[in-house]
């Protein structure tokens, strides 16, 4: 179970979303950084992950290929800006259309995790958009991922 506040449209071009999870902040740091716990649960609903890679070390590069149910694909790519094992995870975030397309904007995403009874609360700060269009656009992906990693958490709880 979850609880959930968000600020989307009177942050300017950043989006902050607070979630609390019924997780330990090492699983939920271990299942942002480890390919083959992301590949399961990242990305909003209705969208499958195909090749994940993930290096989690400073400087070090991640690449999610998205799978959308009418069969197209995006992939997400970023680096590793700043990682404090079970407290922030900080990367870049780019989207790749088609390996032919100039690259997307690049912006930034703060992750911080902070005990809370037996649970974590997830502090979430997506920033750099280049408009309010962009940003509200990811507010709702963000909470559907979310939702996502909160199913997958609770599947592993119940051993599915």
């Amino acid at each position: 179970m979850t609880e959930a506040a968000r600020s989307p449209a009177t942050e300017g071009e950043t989006l902050q979303i607070q979630r609390r999870f019924a997780a330990t902040p090492a699983e939920i740091y271990r299942y942002f950084t480890q390919a083959e716990h992301l590949a399961r649960w990242f990305g909003p609903k209705g969208v499958a992950c195909g090749e994940v890679r993930v290096d989690a070390r400073v400087g070090g590069a991640y690449r999610v290929q998205m799978l959308n149910s009418d069969g197209s694909e995006i992939v997400l790519v970023g680096r590793f800006e700043q990682l404090d094992e079970d407290r922030l995870i900080q990367m870049t975030w780019r989207w790749v259309r088609d390996e032919e397309a100039p690259p997307g904007e690049e912006t930034l995403v703060t992750i911080r995790l902070a005990p809370v009874g037996q649970g974590t609360l997830l502090r979430l700060t997506h920033e750099r958009f280049a408009d309010a269009a962009e940003r509200d656009r990811h507010d709702g992906g963000w909470a559907s991922t979310l939702d996502c990693l909160d199913e997958y958490l609770s599947e592993k709880d119940t051993g599915k």
